[in-house]
């Protein structure tokens, strides 16, 4: 497998990831503006990418 095809695998799910937490966390400050409620689904998808992400900066620092 080409390395250009993998680093472009992972560029395009990095974007596609952050796009997602985008929308969700849109989704979650209008439920809380707009309707005055707080959707914990929402902020719980949010709060599993925030560890994930600094879990996997933590781990590739100490590995790497």
């Amino acid at each position: 497998m080409d390395e250009r095809f993998r680093k472009h695998q992972l560029i395009s799910t990095r974007i596609a990831m952050l796009a997602a937490i985008a929308v969700i966390s849109g989704w979650f400050y209008y439920d809380l503006i707009a309707n005055k409620i707080i959707r914990w689904d929402y902020m719980v998808v949010l709060l599993v990418a925030a560890v994930t992400k600094i879990g996997s900066m933590i781990y590739f620092r100490i590995t790497n």
